[in-house]
């Protein structure tokens, strides 16, 4: 075969071999990292979700609590306020808090007030007997009611004094209706396309992930307070991260074939045997580093030609390839907000230094942290302001702590501080230092919120689980909450 031939025929094999291998370390590299996120988003999109149904029955229990500790509607128990419905259950309370149901129960399970508000007549009506008689079965409980085919979110209290000083008496029941309206409502406050089963025969307490070409579906359920069946919900949610992967990939392969194309030709044209000896040696490296994996390998071919310049261009292709994985690796191990190690990370560590204080009998102790007042600090001020108060309290915390002890953000307010080679009293010592820090930024410091933690410190025990060793720290920051 001539070498014109010989030539073409090798550029022929490298390019191919050299598309098939950027393909195949796009797909294993990027592309994984991509799904990996993408579910990641899923989940948290599914608890977003979750959260907010939730919130609804939240809201409804704070509401049925308001008025079942009252003095108005405890004297209204006793028939010594006649007028206390004609005051205050009437058309404009209902439609202001959203509510289709209010029944008042005595002792005995006699609704001695049942109404329920018709949305569509805007008028006050009674409730259903087999209703009545199916919510007074379910005291001081909050959650869905399934009752003649349709849904009921309820919530329940007895009811006693604005002081809570009387002895409970009676029954206090507060619903909506839990229909397609409700959750089209929720649709538009998420900006989310969701789908509700109201009548799912299993109950499964996790979220569901199922993907498909262009979207997902996150799914989750929400049992029940009376039957063994469940409300699902369904959120389907465009997959966007994979998309951008997907076609982020696909222009840097075009972008890079064509620049293969080029050099291919290049190549061609120069037909000597020293640029086909330095081909050959550029496709043994690519070789190797499809065969190794290893994207910090880089190819090393002298001269200053084209060959020289395809050997930069893979370079500079194989770094960004790196750069990548190492940002999607970054993702994976840090919380974004702190800067601090998240949960799968965290626990990752824990469990290698609890291999290693069984193995060497050193000191292994961990601290469960909850900053007080998150929650509140949210609804009064703002998630940013809430944000503020984490990033404050990271950062306290690390300028007090050695750079061999870890901190990991477990979720939401709470935190997780690993420290190796040290018992229980050295990390009590350095919570007391903590605390004083504490104290003296919020006597001087301007700052909108004060800064306090709940701690649980415990010392490992060889015969620990990671979960026994965890919970029991989670029991210990409770108590020490309780108790402030």
């Amino acid at each position: 075969m001539k070498l014109g031939n010989k030539l073409i025929l090798s550029m022929l094999l490298y390019f191919v071999i050299g598309i098939t291998s950027l393909n195949y370390i796009t797909d294993i590299v990027v592309m994984k990292s991509y799904s990996k996120l993408e579910k990641d988003n899923l989940y948290l999109e599914g608890e977003r979700v979750r959260n907010i149904f939730s919130d609804t029955i939240k809201r409804l229990e704070d509401l049925t609590k308001d008025w079942a500790y009252w003095d108005d509607t405890y004297e209204f128990l006793y028939n010594k306020n006649g007028d206390f419905s004609d005051r205050n259950l009437v058309v404009s309370t209902f439609k202001e808090v959203n509510m289709n149901y209010a029944i008042i129960y005595d002792d005995h399970g006699q609704a001695i007030l049942d109404y329920r508000y018709d949305e569509n007549d805007k008028k006050i009506k009674k409730v259903k007997k087999s209703v009545i008689d199916e919510l007074w079965k379910y005291k001081n409980k909050d959650g869905l009611i399934y009752v003649d085919g349709n849904v009921l979110a309820i919530s329940s209290r007895e009811i006693t004094d604005t002081n809570k000083k009387e002895k409970p008496e009676g029954l206090l029941v507060f619903g909506y209706d839990f229909d397609k309206e409700i959750v089209n409502n929720l649709k538009d406050k998420l900006k989310t396309d969701i789908d509700v089963d109201f009548n799912e025969s299993s109950f499964n307490s996790d979220i569901d992930i199922k993907t498909y070409n262009d979207s997902s579906i996150a799914s989750f359920k929400i049992p029940y307070l009376n039957v063994n069946k469940a409300m699902e919900v369904k959120i389907n949610i465009p997959n966007k991260i994979t998309n951008l992967g997907k076609k982020t990939t696909t222009e840097f392969i075009w972008l890079t074939t064509a620049m293969f194309l080029i050099f291919t030709f290049i190549l061609f044209l120069i037909l000597r045997f020293v640029i086909i000896n330095r081909l050959f040696k550029l496709r043994k490296g690519t070789h190797e580093i499809t065969n190794s994996k290893d994207l910090s390998k880089r190819l090393n071919i002298k001269g200053n030609d084209e060959v020289s310049d395809l050997k930069d261009d893979i370079n500079f292709m194989l770094e960004k390839i790196e750069s990548i994985n190492q940002e999607l690796t970054e993702y994976a191990t840090f919380d974004m907000l702190t800067g601090v190690l998240n949960r799968r990370a965290g626990l990752k560590i824990l469990k290698k230094y609890m291999f290693i204080a069984k193995e060497k009998g050193t000191p292994l102790t961990i601290a469960y942290i909850d900053v007080n007042n998150l929650k509140i600090v949210n609804d009064k001020g703002s998630h940013q302001l809430g944000d503020r108060l984490l990033t404050d309290v990271v950062d306290i915390i690390s300028s007090n702590i050695r750079n061999t002890d870890k901190i990991c953000r477990l979720g939401g307010d709470e935190f997780l501080i690993i420290f190796p080679n040290s018992d229980y009293i050295k990390v009590d010592k350095i919570f007391n230092r903590i605390q004083n820090v504490l104290e003296k930024i919020n006597k001087s410091s301007n700052k909108p919120y004060k800064i306090a933690i709940s701690k649980g410190i415990v010392e490992y025990d060889k015969d620990m689980d990671i979960d026994h060793f965890i919970d029991l720290a989670d029991k210990y920051m409770y108590e020490e909450k309780k108790n402030k």
